[in-house]
């Protein structure tokens, strides 16, 4: 199906991610097009844009225009638009929020249009809002794991306590002996513990930090050393997550764990 009118090509976008359609998807970009990745790196050539696009559609996203406008110059076209995506779907939904996009299209010898140049998420704010959620629900799908955000859970309850010592070695502490036996106080029930339906054992770390994943009930989301660790984990009946924070105090000399 050819494009006759560069302003078809958002809604035509929205429906073939939506349907999971890769092919689809790929006959709307020009063999040498660029997309512009939440993470701002551009994708170059159709082969790097498949590669981008299939992450996202391992999401099961829903895209939604809410709002495009295109100026055609000639043979080339300006679009910009808003949009709402739903990540996850297929089971039970997951996060959702809105974006921007600018795009370019050219007219082709054949009278059709496609895109050159495809940004997405062409604001700051849109661009982080995207990489994030698409990042966690990448993960969790490559996990096996329904998507477990942990911006997204209520807030619970935190406690903080000093600590005589500097956040490095209060990081390396946490991850040498906390969350290594972290999973220990359940006992005999922990080679049990996916009988629930819930996180089990992941026996590689995902590439970038040091933390281990063998953690019973929970996942490491996020880490960054020495300030940050996110573990995130869901059974049937509930999602939850920890997250631990080291701020330095008294002049780096000792720190606060929370």
């Amino acid at each position: 199906m050819s494009v006759s009118d560069p302003r078809d090509l958002p809604q035509l976008f929205a429906e073939r991610v939506s349907a999971g359609d890769i092919e689809g998807v790929m006959a709307l970009y020009e063999d040498g097009a660029t997309l512009v990745g939440p993470d701002g790196v551009a994708a170059a050539g159709k082969q790097a844009i498949r590669e981008r696009l299939e992450q996202l559609l391992a999401t099961t996203p829903r895209i939604a225009p809410t709002r495009s406008c295109a100026m055609v110059v000639g043979d080339i076209a300006l679009m910009s638009g808003d949009w709402k995506l739903r990540l996850g779907a297929g089971d039970g939904g997951g996060p959702s929020f809105e974006s921007t996009s600018t795009e370019v299209a050219r007219r082709q010898r054949d009278g059709s249009w496609l895109y050159v140049i495809d940004d997405p998420a062409s604001t700051v704010a849109a661009r982080e809002a995207t990489r994030r959620a698409v990042g966690a629900r990448a993960a969790s799908v490559r996990a096996g794991w329904p998507a477990v955000a942990a911006d997204e859970l209520p807030y619970i309850d935190a406690h903080s306590i000093e600590v005589n010592a500097p956040a490095e070695r209060v990081w390396a502490d946490i991850v040498e002996h906390a969350l290594r036996s972290f999973g220990a106080g359940m006992g005999p029930l922990g080679p049990y513990a996916t009988r629930l339906g819930g996180c089990p054992y992941v026996d590689a770390p995902p590439p970038g930090h040091d933390v281990p994943e063998t953690i019973v009930g929970f996942r490491v989301a996020r880490a960054e050393r020495p300030s940050l660790i996110v573990l995130t984990g869901w059974h049937r009946f509930a999602r939850y997550s920890l997250t631990l924070r080291v701020e330095p105090v008294c002049a780096g000399e000792a720190s606060r764990l929370t």
